[in-house]
């Protein structure tokens, strides 16, 4: 059972940070100073920091910053990973809206309050801009639009938002009314929790004003692991998009919007794909799935598709090949 420090306010928050700590000291004092130096933070927001079982001194920096705060709450969990740290801050989460912050990462002066003022018109989530340090993250064109809410399917369909978490704040009654959890064990877990969040939400406004610092490092989780298990869990993540792409209640936009997002995450197989070895190819397993998957689009079979199919044809079995072609009439599609 997690061990929870400071008592928490009776008064329900207007907003609850969650912060998954893991091997940050040199990053976590000026995370979580420019969270609680935020002028709303002390009577509108609660702070939940997650030690997931971190073996440097990151939580006892943070500890000693913020740990005597009423509004701060500090749980420790043996290491399970980026996915179970958010989702035991979901748990804990009391406030009406949930932003999930990197601890490498840092609030931008003034978000919170812009944050709490455009949340107040009963929207599901909102769209955040953001600036990065140490690197240049490329980003892709997406909804312009600023001045009112929109559903989430057509923000979705506006182009290639950004995927992280870190990016969007969500209402928490949205994550409880749609059972939304982040998939334990896997990389690019953003990648399968935002886009069905998106698809559940009503109203989502996109705020202009830059408010997230996201930090570009080299020892980071993603850039520091493995390309195989990358294809794998990018293999996983198309799977259940499909899953969530053939569901009834998703409706036409939802799917195509869906589908949409399918594509992308094809395109993070074939890159991760070309960065690795043959040995750690011959290792990856559901590939049959993922060719089944990708070029069976009620949106049309691509030469993307293709493309990407071909790639993984020299781990497929004959007989599964014939067997596939036979179905489709002679078709890979």
């Amino acid at each position: 059972m997690p061990e929870g420090h400071s008592p928490a306010p009776q008064r329900t928050p207007g907003l609850s940070f969650v912060v998954p700590v893991y091997r940050v000291e040199e990053f976590i004092a000026a995370c979580v100073e420019s969270i609680i130096r935020e002028p709303e933070f002390a009577d509108r927001c609660e702070l939940i920091l997650v030690d997931d079982g971190s073996p440097d001194d990151s939580i006892r920096i943070a500890q000693a910053i913020c740990g005597m705060l009423p509004n701060v709450t500090i749980i420790t969990q043996e290491n399970k990973g980026l996915s179970e740290a958010r989702n035991t801050g979901i748990r804990a989460a009391r406030g009406d809206y949930i932003w999930f912050v990197d601890s490498d990462d840092e609030v931008l002066p003034g978000a919170t309050g812009q944050i709490l003022d455009r949340a107040a018109v009963g929207v599901d989530m909102l769209a955040l801009n953001f600036e990065t340090i140490g690197g240049t993250l490329v980003r892709g064109v997406f909804s312009e639009n600023c001045e009112q809410a929109i559903p989430g399917t057509d923000f979705l369909m506006s182009g290639n938002p950004p995927m992280p978490v870190q990016f969007y704040v969500f209402r928490r009654g949205l994550l409880a009314e749609h059972d939304l959890w982040f998939e334990p064990g896997i990389y690019h877990e953003d990648a399968l929790f935002t886009p069905q969040a998106m698809l559940c939400a009503r109203k989502l406004l996109r705020i202009e004003r830059p408010a997230y610092l996201y930090r570009m490092r080299p020892g980071s989780i993603m850039a520091a692991s493995n390309p195989v298990k990358h294809v794998r869990d990018m293999i996983h993540i198309v799977l259940k998009l499909r899953g969530v792409a053939m569901r009834a209640d998703v409706g036409r936009a939802g799917r195509q919007a869906i589908e949409r997002q399918i594509g992308f995450a094809v395109s993070g197989v074939r890159y991760y794909w070309r960065r690795t070895s043959g040995v750690e190819r011959r290792g990856v397993k559901r590939v049959p799935e993922f060719v089944q998957a990708v070029t069976a689009s009620s949106s049309g079979f691509t030469a993307k598709h293709l493309g990407v199919a071909m790639l993984f044809l020299p781990l497929m079995s004959v007989q599964w090949i014939l067997a596939r072609l036979k179905r489709a009439g002679g078709k890979l599609a």
